[in-house]
Parts: C-alpha cells; sequence; structure tokens
C-alpha cells in the first residue's frame, strides 16, 4: 500500500511520514510512506492520502485524490504528539479495514 502524507509545507508531513515509517517497520507492515507538500500531481499510485488538518477540504490536490476514488484521511490536530508513529498507524488501519470491533 502506498500512503502520502501531505500537508501545505512539507514540515509537520515529514515528522508524522518518518514515524509512521517507523511504526509499520515495528509492525511488520511494508507500506511504502511518501511525503508530499499541497500540490496537485504526486498522488499517482497512492492508496491513501493523509491529509494535514490545516489543509482546505477543497485543496486542488485533495479533490485530485477524492476524483480518482483515493481514501482521504484528515490528521488530528495534535498528530504531531504521536512520537511513536503507532497512532497514525491506527488511523491507516481504520482507514483500510473499518475501526475494531468490540
Amino acid at each position: 500500500m502506498k500512503i502520502t502524507v501531505m500537508c501545505g509545507a512539507g514540515a509537520m508531513s515529514t515528522f508524522v511520514a518518518h514515524r509512521l515509517r517507523r511504526a509499520c517497520d515495528s509492525a511488520g507492515r511494508d507500506d511504502l510512506v511518501g511525503v508530499s507538500t499541497l500540490k496537485a500531481g504526486v498522488l499517482p499510485g497512492t492508496d491513501l492520502l493523509l491529509l494535514g488538518n490545516h489543509v482546505p477540504k477543497n485543496a486542488e490536490a485533495v479533490l485530485e485524490a477524492q476524483e480518482a476514488g483515493i481514501a482521504v484521511v484528515r490528521l488530528p490536530a495534535n498528530i504531531a504528539s504521536d512520537i511513536d508513529g503507532h497512532r497514525t498507524l491506527e488511523l491507516v488501519h481504520q482507514a483500510t479495514t473499518g475501526p475494531p470491533s468490540n
């Protein structure tokens, strides 16, 4: 699965992506995690777009993802506090398999 993390300037998305890569590695997942600033044309091959919460819903890249049928998950405002990436990995899991059953 290719996961793209996108924000406006790239700083937050870089931290999230690196932490998510480590969490994927520790969980034995081979997801490919990429980083992009907010621009169209970077989504080919992407299965899941993780979006910074400050990115407008009508941004060109977001609309491109939606038109291509790419799942879009808006990251919570406090995602920078996810130091080990496991909370972000759980968001990926929920987006791809649905919420855990109780």
